[in-house]
């Protein structure tokens, strides 16, 4: 095995700015101020499905892996099809300040009233990406397919929505809507830089400024994949957690999708504060929505490890189980391995791995850098599928 030195590996990336502003700024006068919360709502709002957390002892499982981390997709108008961004692309107009970008996330914001068959109403945000009426929400927005749906855009149109499909291993649902035309977010945001200033959207077009707490936080979405826990790549947020903003657009003060906004959920860390405001990563909703346009069905990674932090002294994320003939196994990880990078990117503990989960794409190669025994050797894996 190669021998590359710890300190060749790059630290995690920031990401520019410009690299995922929205399209274009809304005319002086045309654009919405944010609306007053919805205090006399008459709506019956259930939460049916919380989402499970626990940190297991300290144990990270990890099945996927994701990487390919400076994420420019942009959605066209083929709605089979998302394209990567050229350089050029990605540099449109974004709004000055946090005011401007709430106005134009407002514009990308659906407020999604779904009722079920047994009369139960939820009730939520949703967030539109692209051009093709793809909205992405909570899935406890959205809980099955035999509801009916309705959305509410930002200038008062409501419109029916069609149930497509549900991610469960990341906790989003794709709706979409034909009936009437919506302009949503067409670039994503790289990862948004801790301490930033952020923006939330809710139902109704409320807004929130916050600012980035962590951005490379893991949540868990499901269990029972490959016999491991899913966690799900997340950016926590200072703000508290609030449910009407379930499912809406987290936005960076440039505009940039930074996350989708997730209820109820905590790293189960004891040194992460409760009660926190949580978004899923932007990258995830576009690998689920471009999988599930053009598939059917979202397709995550496999590593077939499970891995903890490796403590105060060294960083990386140490594996403490492989999973017989798994990916990891037959590329000859071990327990006991200090994972330190992937593909050229330094990891500093089981978070970041977790973070890079759900952009891995099954079959493709990945080269993992790890500590063993004392010395620094890579390896690469095929990353397997989850089932």
């Amino acid at each position: 095995m190669d021998q590359p030195r710890l300190e060749d590996l790059p630290a995690w990336p920031t990401g520019d700015p410009a690299d995922a502003a929205r399209d274009p700024e809304p005319e002086p006068g045309q654009a919405q101020e944010p609306a007053g919360a919805d205090t006399e709502c008459a709506w019956e709002k259930r939460r049916t499905r919380p989402h499970p957390l626990s940190w297991r002892e300290g144990v990270l499982s990890i099945g996927l892996l994701a990487f390919g981390l400076t994420v420019g997709l942009i959605l066209g108008q083929n709605p089979a099809a998302a394209t990567p961004a050229p350089a050029s692309a990605a540099a449109v107009s974004a709004p000055a300040n946090i005011t401007a970008a709430i106005r134009t996330a407002q514009d990308a914001t659906a407020t999604i009233t779904a009722t079920s068959i047994s009369g139960n109403i939820t009730r939520g945000a949703g967030t539109v990406i692209g051009d093709d009426g793809y909205i992405v929400t909570a899935d406890d927005v959205v809980i099955t397919s035999g509801t009916t749906i309705q959305v509410t855009t930002a200038d008062g149109r409501i419109a029916d929505a069609e149930y497509v499909a549900t991610d469960r291993s990341s906790g989003l649902t794709v709706l979409r809507v034909t009936d009437v035309h919506l302009h949503g977010f067409r670039a994503l945001a790289v990862e948004p830089a801790d301490g930033s200033a952020a923006a939330i959207i809710g139902e109704n077009n409320t807004a929130t400024t916050t600012t980035v707490a962590s951005p490379h936080q893991a949540v868990e979405s499901t269990t029972g994949t490959n016999g491991a826990d899913q966690w799900t790549a997340a950016v926590r947020l200072s703000a508290p957690n609030d449910d009407t903003a379930d499912g809406g657009p987290v936005i960076t003060s440039s505009g940039q999708l930074a996350g989708i906004a997730i209820s109820g959920v905590t790293t189960g860390r004891p040194s992460d504060p409760d009660g926190k405001q949580y978004a899923i990563d932007p990258r995830v909703a576009v690998r689920a929505l471009t999988d599930i346009i053009s598939g059917g069905v979202a397709e995550h990674g496999y590593l077939g490890l499970n891995v903890t932090d490796s403590g105060s002294d060294t960083v990386g994320a140490v594996i403490v189980n492989v999973a017989a003939e798994g990916p990891a196994a037959t590329a000859g990880l071990r327990k006991g391995d200090l994972i330190v990078g992937i593909n050229g990117t330094r990891i500093a503990d089981g978070a970041q791995l977790a973070a890079q989960a759900h952009l891995a794409k099954p079959g493709t190669t990945a080269t993992i850098a790890v500590l063993r025994d004392g010395m620094q050797v890579t390896t690469t894996l095929t990353v397997g599928t989850a089932n």
